[in-house]
């Protein structure tokens, strides 16, 4: 362990001014803390050191130093948002973020074409994140293993969409809703910060044989595709809280009730056959959505 930390910070002292453009202090912390508590992580982080990404969409890089890229992508993405995200949802993100590669090198293969492979990773990954949360002594992880486990569905989602190749496209929606549940927006973030991890860094646009104009481009236009998919996610997801009732509707503030029975009223006068349950939804809903603005 202590050598590894000190190789480590060693490469941190060799490299600081790379370092510095590709990993804030927040992702050092995160790092040296996973590095400090967890004996998995340890091993596990030795290996991503040492596997070399394909160059179908990276440009040679370690798993390690992409992971590091993803996890600086993801602060930035953060700090540009308009809404507020406190330090226990973050840390959850980073942590994600930290874990989202971790069985890469177990899974790394190798094609005839030379083409490097990662077939599983993601479930793959799944257990070997719970040991490493377990190890740190993290608690109310769900989120967490959920990213990792389903960081490279919404990629794939995106990918069949562009591709016209998304049948049944409601069903398919709800399938991807029902097994994230209410970490849509978390999982997005990571994956957003997954992709402008492979083009951002200098070293993209050096990769052989690569056009990089045309990889942008190509990358650029998945990215669209990847936000279209999620708001097509996004739309399900309202249309679920407003025809569902809610359930913790008992857990209004005072200011919320009142708030709740004017919109009410509001949609009584606008709309008197709504069936009762579904406009006490909509009022309710809207009245939290009032009191987060």
């Amino acid at each position: 362990m202590k050598l590894l930390l000190e190789n480590w910070r060693g490469y941190l002292k060799e490299n600081r001014e790379d370092y510095v453009e590709t990993v804030e202090m927040a992702e050092l912390q995160m790092i040296e803390e996973l590095l400090g508590a967890s004996e998995s992580f340890r091993v596990a982080w030795k290996e991503m050191q040492q596997s070399i990404e394909g160059t179908s969409h990276h440009f040679g890089e370690t798993t390690a130093e992409h992971t590091r890229n993803v996890m600086k992508e993801l602060d930035q993405i953060i700090d540009s948002m308009d809404e507020e995200i406190d330090a226990v949802r973050k840390r959850k993100l980073r942590l994600a973020a930290a874990l989202h590669d971790i069985a890469k090198p177990p899974t790394r293969t190798v094609d005839d074409s030379g083409r490097v492979r990662f077939f599983g990773h993601p479930k793959g990954g799944v257990e070997m994140a719970k040991k490493i949360l377990e190890e740190i002594g993290e608690t109310d992880t769900a989120i967490i293993v959920k990213i990792v486990e389903m960081h490279m569905d919404i990629l794939f989602k995106a990918d069949e969409l562009r591709r016209g190749l998304l049948k049944k496209e409601e069903r398919a929606v709800n399938k991807f809703l029902n097994k994230i549940g209410n970490g849509l927006e978390d999982l997005y973030l990571v994956a957003q910060a997954n992709v402008n991890a492979i083009v951002k860094p200098e070293g993209a646009k050096v990769v052989p044989g690569r056009d990089w104009e045309k990889f942008k481009s190509d990358m650029e236009e998945h990215i669209d595709f990847q936000r279209q998919w999620m708001e097509k996610a996004r739309a399900a997801y309202q249309k679920r809280n407003i025809d569902e009732p809610d359930l913790e509707e008992r857990k209004l503030t005072p200011t919320e009730l009142k708030k709740r029975e004017e919109v009410a009223k509001a949609i009584e006068r606008d709309n008197p056959g709504m069936p009762m349950d579904k406009k006490m939804a909509i009022a309710t809903v809207t009245a939290k959505k009032n009191k987060n603005k």
